[in-house]
């Protein structure tokens, strides 16, 4: 069976793939990698610490989540022998919001941390927001220093990784959420634009569509992962 590789969004704890994992089937075995929430790194220095976690001797499919969808996009550019596949969820392949790029000063200054947390769970959960997704996604939060947030944020809003995932030959999935407030129709667009072969799946949720949405994202996962399971055997 082919393992599932998941890369977290930017709190790298991968806390929150809680609610998806439930929903997938079990007997699909699955990995997350996570990330140092005190040291921070860009996005070059975390590309090598999750390539330094793949699997050498098994098939696998890399899930990139939000924050993670440019290290994924990476991955699968210059992809290892036994990589058959690649997922992006609500994701990029450049800015986000390309009105705040080169403002790393200002957002070096930022307490993003201390954001209000109605705003920051407004728009990750939307109106979907509920105490069990609040509570998740505050304790995610409170395991990971400022300095990390500020350093993934910068790279994030900075990031273009369009030349990349030009590049890439495997079989992709994008799942989009309908609701998403941070990732733009547009940004979504642009992705599937430059992946040669690439499904878009569009699931009525907010960001958080494998927290909100779990059950639908990891239906479609698995009938993705099941195809190139097919497809990998010919």
């Amino acid at each position: 069976m082919t393992r599932l590789i998941l890369l977290p969004g930017m709190d790298g704890t991968g806390d929150c793939f809680a609610p998806f994992l439930e929903q997938l089937d079990s007997s699909i075995p699955r990995t997350i990698i996570t990330y140092d929430t005190q040291h921070p790194c860009d996005y070059a220095e975390l590309e090598m610490q999750v390539r330094n976690q793949l699997p050498k001797d098994e098939l696998f499919v890399i899930l990139g989540e939000s924050f993670s969808g440019p290290i994924a996009i990476a991955i699968a550019a210059h992809p290892p022998a036994n990589l058959i596949a690649a997922i992006f969820v609500c994701t990029f392949a450049r800015s986000p919001l390309p009105l705040f790029k080169g403002m790393q000063t200002i957002i070096s200054k930022l307490p993003l941390k201390l954001a209000p947390f109605f705003t920051i769970q407004y728009f990750i959960l939307g109106k979907y927001s509920s105490k069990p997704l609040r509570n998740m996604l505050a304790q995610a939060i409170s395991k990971v220093s400022n300095s990390v947030f500020r350093v993934r944020a910068n790279a994030a809003l900075n990031v273009d990784y369009s030349d990349l995932a030009r590049q890439i030959q495997l079989p992709c999935l994008s799942i989009v959420a309908s609701e998403d407030l941070l990732i733009s129709k547009a940004t979504s667009e642009h992705l599937a634009l430059c992946i040669k072969e690439i499904e878009v799946e569009k699931i009525r949720a907010p960001h958080f569509v494998l927290q909100v949405a779990p059950q639908l994202a990891a239906q479609a996962v698995q009938k993705f992962l099941k195809k190139c399971s097919l497809n990998s055997k010919h």
